[in-house]
């Protein structure tokens, strides 16, 4: 770090010798690469003192490890950190070695920023492993952690889940993934406030909720995934203590296996229909799915049955309107009403009400969804 900073400015200080001295003494940077790791005395002295030293010719035998050149202390804080030496004679070289002083203060400010940065990323991290994962034992760790990070933990919360639609190379799926880091680090609204990570092949934000933080940060995601069509958001439900957290993770990850849409919130009806239907049919429901599955096959062109159950998603979603469903398919309307009515009698639903056809559907759909596309019944 202090060698390649050495090497950049060398040429803006007239290419003398610079070294930079630690508080010990020691060079460990310097443009006459020979001099690293050894003592440097002059810069003892200057750490001793807090004053410049300005080494002249017939100050050689006094000191150590040394050549003509300034010497000036490295502050940082209020403390000195270290020296920063300039070679030359010439004592009109003073101003120049007084603007390498301020080049190596402002250097290690900003690498000791860089560090307090990358050290608070590493709590948030932590805190959302044990705030999603952990246990109740953990929570005495969340709030030291949280100190140590200045976040104010407060409820209640959201869990916001970024992930890529679809998998691509390595290398893409994680320049992808840094436009939703980019994005929290961009407010300071959440960028502050908030705790937030990777996990796995999501990007988690828990977004401790204020008076209009809700509604702003939903209207800047729907802008956020209309530019950046790659992605999902699923949002949790609220949670009002930290018990909570770990079950609205799941149900909001579970969101994005179950639809196409780009934004999916668990405080939304349709979002919060999808959850059910799929509790319904983890619990029971699926031998019934598996039922109508096996039905269908052996009464329809295989071919057809993605297309009939896409259609009927579509209508469902556009509140069981034909004209609706049937531009956003562009599609003609008979051609709908055609795909929907056989579904139905393959399905022997013809003589149920709207509302067990659109369940029964449903869950179909949302067992498809969440076995990535995949029918779960086997036709013998």
């Amino acid at each position: 770090m202090a060698q390649d900073f050495v090497e950049a400015v060398s040429t803006c200080m007239e290419n003398k010798t610079i070294n930079i001295m630690n508080r010990e003494g020691r060079i460990i940077a310097s443009t006459d690469k020979k001099r690293i790791g050894t003592i440097h005395e002059g810069a003892i002295q200057v750490i001793k003192t807090g004053c410049p030293l300005f080494i002249k010719k017939e100050d050689l035998d006094n000191y150590t490890g040394v050549k003509e050149g300034f010497n000036m202390p490295i502050h940082y804080e209020g403390k000195i950190i270290g020296v920063v030496g300039l070679s030359g004679s010439d004592k009109s070289k003073k101003d120049l070695a007084n603007l390498l002083c301020t080049y190596v203060g402002q250097f290690f400010k900003l690498k000791k920023l860089e560090q307090k940065e990358t050290t608070k990323k590493e709590i948030r991290a932590r805190m959302i492993e044990l705030m999603v994962w952990g246990d109740k034992s953990d929570i005495d760790q969340i709030y030291r952690l949280s100190d140590a990070a200045s976040i104010q933990i407060r409820f209640p919360v959201k869990l916001y889940i970024f992930r890529i639609q679809k998998s691509y190379e390595k290398e893409r799926n994680i320049t992808l993934m840094k436009h939703a880091s980019e994005f929290v680090e961009q407010r300071d609204y959440l960028k502050n406030k908030d705790v937030y990570g990777y996990s796995e092949d999501s990007f988690i934000l828990i977004h401790f909720l204020t008076n209009h933080s809700e509604k702003r940060l939903f209207e800047e995601l729907k802008q956020f995934v209309k530019d950046h069509k790659e992605y999902k958001v699923s949002i949790s439900s609220k949670c009002y203590k930290m018990d909570e957290v770990q079950e609205s993770y799941e149900e909001a990850k579970l969101l994005t296996d179950l639809s196409d849409s780009q934004i999916l919130d668990m405080s939304q009806s349709e979002s919060l229909v999808l959850s059910c239907l799929y509790k319904a049919y983890i619990n029971g429901g699926y031998k019934y799915v598996d039922r109508c599955f096996k039905q269908l096959y052996l009464k329809e062109d295989p071919k057809n049955i993605d297309v009939f159950l896409k259609s009927a998603e579509v209508y469902f979603e556009e509140d069981r309107s034909i004209k609706r469903a049937s531009e956003k398919l562009f599609i003609h309307k008979n051609t709908l009403t055609y795909r929907l009515n056989r579904l139905y009698e393959c399905l022997e639903l013809e003589n149920n009400s709207s509302f067990n056809k659109e369940f029964i559907i449903r869950m179909m759909i949302v067992s498809k969804n969440r076995n990535g596309g995949e029918d779960t019944c086997f036709i013998s």
